[in-house]
């Protein structure tokens, strides 16, 4: 899995203090690197989210080594691990450092289409150089 493996073993234990005793709250992160940028597909990312979020989860269903997602068949098993809270943090890290516009398109809808859900309370946050396309994306969400 490249350049997501550490954040993936290791998201749960480097939850955000304020939430780290709240098991309604659920925080996944992915760090992207142009080094790795051949592993870094959006399916592989997404399918790293639903196996890093039951993590923390202690009535999830299944241990998180044990989520399998299928090839192209990320979204149920993503979506499942999103309903395992009341409020879940996804945070991407060098959004920029992705090797294709098309890319970084494809990643952010699939995250968008979970977010506009309003039974599924999502919030995304990523870093990124100031990119025209990243700063589309984001439309008129709050940019620093």
């Amino acid at each position: 899995m490249g350049g997501y493996q550490g954040p993936y073993a290791s998201a749960q234990g480097s939850r955000e203090p304020r939430f780290k005793h709240d098991a309604s709250v659920g925080i996944a992160y992915l760090y992207l690197s142009s080094e790795q940028r051949a592993d870094q597909t959006p399916e592989k990312l997404l399918a790293c989210l639903a196996k890093q979020l039951p993590q923390g989860c202690s009535h999830s269903p299944e241990p998180a080594e044990q989520v399998q997602v299928a090839q192209g068949q990320v979204n149920g098993p993503l979506e499942s691990a999103i309903r395992l809270y009341a409020r879940t943090f996804i945070v991407v890290d060098g959004l920029d450092e992705c090797e294709k516009t098309a890319f970084v398109a494809r990643l952010s809808e699939k995250v968008f289409h979970f977010q506009l859900r309003a039974q599924l309370g999502i919030s995304f946050f990523a870093t990124s150089r100031p990119i025209p396309l990243i700063e589309k994306l984001f439309g008129a969400d709050m940019c620093l």
